[in-house]
């Protein structure tokens, strides 16, 4: 089993034999992992709208996050999921205009086209799965006929890099502005009611 390009880069070899207490017990010696991507949420206020942004955080634990190359965890010219596991998710009380765009209160996913020239913010209708299970839409499952804009992101490049990914909604005048922040990247947009 081979598998460097997953979020997972592993690689098994066989082996002749393999001493499974010997593991056993250095595994539960070793300090625990954790969760991987653990689950974070901004409820705040944007003007007069109540907002909340529901996500997951990966770490970059080492491996190249953004980029062309094909050991990139996130390689450009694709849709991001904005985070990990289930898709990043938007509430809003009021109509926003994000960037240029305008989104009618309701809940909505998030997703970010990766482009070297700079990043779009997706803003998309899809919140479950469409194997009508009732379960929330799961990161991967983009579908771009549900999308309601694609707003351009400012791009900067940080003078250190953020090891876990984060999404923050930081005052600015009568709005605020989304910024997604991750190695060495951040991308911002503004975002104000209606």
């Amino acid at each position: 089993m081979h598998a460097p390009l997953t979020t997972f880069r592993i690689q098994l070899t066989r082996v002749p034999s393999a001493d499974i207490g010997r593991l056993a017990a250095a595994w539960s010696a070793a300090p625990a992992m954790g969760i991987l991507s653990p689950a974070d949420s901004i409820i705040t206020r944007v003007g007069a709208a109540n907002v909340a942004i529901r996500y997951s955080r990966p770490a970059k634990r080492g491996r190249v996050v953004f980029g062309d190359s094909s050991v990139a965890m996130e390689p450009f010219g694709k849709v991001w999921r904005m985070g990990a596991n289930e898709a990043t998710r938007l509430s809003t009380d009021r109509d926003l205009v994000i960037g240029d765009a305008t989104v009618p209160a309701g809940n909505y996913t998030l997703f970010t086209q990766l482009d070297r020239s700079g990043w779009k913010l997706i803003v998309n209708k899809m919140l479950l799965r469409p194997d009508n299970s009732g379960r929330l839409l799961w990161g991967t499952m983009h579908d771009p006929a549900q999308d309601l804009v694609r707003v351009p992101m400012t791009m900067t490049t940080l003078s250190s890099p953020v090891e876990q990914m984060g999404i923050a909604l930081e005052p600015q005048g009568d709005g605020a502005t989304l910024k997604v922040m991750w190695d060495v990247t951040q991308a911002s947009v503004p975002v104000r009611v209606r």
